[in-house]
């Protein structure tokens, strides 16, 4: 669909926040860059803004982020909410947010109760995008990660006084599901929308690969958000039961030890590669797995499922949401090895009784998530979204 520049346009002043670096470049920055650039290109004034105190992992360098923005890119100081880095990270000033008319702010943590108050009465609009909270109805038996759910929900219900009565404060989640968990902790339903991540269809081939069955794997290697060690395990039982099979992991992180341990050849850990091997990688795949014990939204398995392939994940919120919304397009496993294993060999079974069957639903699953999850429809629901609130202000 073609959108046009609108002159009417240029006095919407937008601020896109990242509470990663960008140049971690993962899919949380991808799909803001795409909103930041969209955006400009119909003629809003647009900043895209990240910490300039992130100790994040940086996959580019600045001269590649400013190439692949066409937005203005100006990176600011955030500021600390608390101790706990783990629940709450830094988050734009007010000052930041005071300059725009509307901001989104993707955000991996609820903001602290102290935060919210202090931009609650801006005269700007603000969304906090929470695209990485991991708030979810499953989640593993882990006491971390127990703690943090119960933690998480406690702290919606008192964030839910604020938003609830504020003005100028909204959530945007990428999942139906994660909305329902919200509104059911305590945030009213009109200001919760939402709004699930689109991808470009030309970063995505549909191949067919007859001659070994690969399993594809790519993350940001973190183990307590991504279970890490649980996909190591999985790997180490498929060498057992099923040495013919090939299993290749992508991404780079905090716990890439974890597979770089591992010595079976049949596995290859490739660490973070270029968009056009990645590409290739997905177009000879069989199938992918994600293992996350936190995921509120996944473009890895928007980036499978468009290349057609099926998906066995973890229940995590956000692949379990995708995976539901398309016919065939895998399986909602379990946390545990043992289930994950059982349904990645039903699909090797599958496809060696009958690879033109298997060739064929790639083809059709790759058309129905193409059309459910469009990049398109996306950066319109953002456009559209941005312009009601901007309107708010007038």
């Amino acid at each position: 669909m073609f959108y046009s520049a609108d002159t009417s346009r240029e006095n919407i002043n937008v601020g896109l926040f990242s509470d990663n670096s960008l140049r971690f470049l993962g899919g949380g920055e991808i799909t803001l860059i795409d909103i930041g650039n969209f955006l400009y290109t119909l003629g809003m004034d647009v900043s895209v803004i990240d910490d300039s105190n992130s100790t994040d992992l940086e996959r580019i360098d600045e001269t590649r982020l400013r190439n692949l923005l066409k937005a203005k890119y100006a990176p600011t100081s955030y500021v600390a909410q608390g101790i706990l880095k783990f629940v709450y990270h830094p988050m734009p000033p007010a000052t930041a947010l005071a300059s725009h008319k509307v901001n989104l702010i993707s955000t991996h943590r609820i903001p602290h109760i102290k935060y919210l108050k202090s931009v609650s009465n801006l005269s700007s609009k603000v969304v906090l995008c929470f695209h990485g909270i991991g708030v979810q109805d499953k989640w593993p038996a882990n006491p971390i990660i127990w703690l943090y759910q119960i933690y998480m929900r406690y702290a919606v219900r008192r964030v839910s006084e604020i938003i609830n009565v504020s003005s100028n404060l909204y959530i945007q989640v990428p999942a139906e599901s994660t909305a329902s968990l919200l509104v059911r902790s305590g945030i009213n339903r009109d200001r919760v929308f939402t709004i699930p991540s689109g991808i470009d269809p030309m970063r995505c081939e549909v191949g067919r690969n007859d001659d070994k069955f690969i399993i594809l794997f790519m993350a940001r290697m973190n183990d307590l958000q991504k279970g890490i060690k649980r996909f190591r395990d999985i790997v180490c039982e498929l060498d057992k039961i099923a040495p013919d099979i090939e299993i290749i992991a992508l991404g780079s992180g905090p716990d890439e030890t974890l597979l770089k341990e591992i010595d079976h050849k049949s596995f290859h850990y490739l660490g973070y590669v270029q968009d056009d091997i990645k590409t290739t990688m997905l177009e000879n795949a069989n199938l992918m797995i994600i293992t996350s014990n936190m995921e509120p939204f996944s473009l890895v398995c928007n980036e499978g499922l468009f290349s057609g392939l099926p998906v066995v994940s973890t229940p995590a919120a956000g692949p379990a949401s995708m995976l539901s919304s398309i016919p065939d397009a895998g399986k909602v496993s379990g946390f545990s090895k043992k289930k994950i294993v059982a349904d990645v060999i039903s699909y090797f079974e599958q496809w060696r009784e009958n690879k033109d069957d298997y060739s064929r639903r790639k083809v059709l699953r790759s058309s129905l998530a193409r059309e459910k999850y469009n990049l398109e429809t996306m950066k319109r629901n953002y456009l559209n979204l941005v312009e009601r609130l901007s309107s708010c202000l007038e």
